[in-house]
């Protein structure tokens, strides 16, 4: 990851508890979804993260069947998010073994084991209350379920 550093916040995410904010570029980000999706091997073929270490961030927590250590895991039958308990996976739309790193503005990367798939998304905050479902639906089409 070439072009990624801690920076400092602009003023209008200042008040989110935190004064730096990591900022990758979508390749780097694409690396580190890959680095995921190889169980912790990075593109250099060096292990990064240990196996323990990975399977501990995708092990549901005993709080939120649907997240990990920072990483929300698709195959739940709920999710505990800051609107309340919602029923069913994630996204739906999405593979049930999709984990996903949910960042601000709705910065995105899912990844998808079953189907060796990396998605990144960056840019401004989605519109659309339903964007993820959208997205994955419109996925599925081009990839399959």
């Amino acid at each position: 990851m070439k072009d990624t550093a801690w920076r400092a916040r602009p003023l209008a995410l200042a008040g989110v508890g935190n004064a730096t904010g990591l900022v990758a570029s979508p390749r780097d980000i694409a690396a580190f979804g890959t680095m995921i999706l190889k169980g912790g091997i990075g593109i250099d073929g060096r292990r990064v993260v240990s196996q323990a270490g990975l399977k501990a961030m995708l092990t549901p927590s005993v709080t939120n069947p649907a997240y990990g250590r920072l990483w929300w895991l698709n195959g739940s039958t709920f999710t505990v998010r800051a609107s309340g308990r919602n029923e069913g996976p994630l996204v739906a739309a999405a593979p049930a073994d999709m984990v996903a790193a949910l960042g601000a503005l709705d910065r995105r990367l899912y990844v998808v084991p079953s189907q060796g798939l990396i998605v990144v998304r960056t840019g401004a905050a989605a519109v659309d209350k339903d964007f993820d479902e959208q997205l994955w639906l419109r996925i599925a089409a081009l990839v399959g379920p």
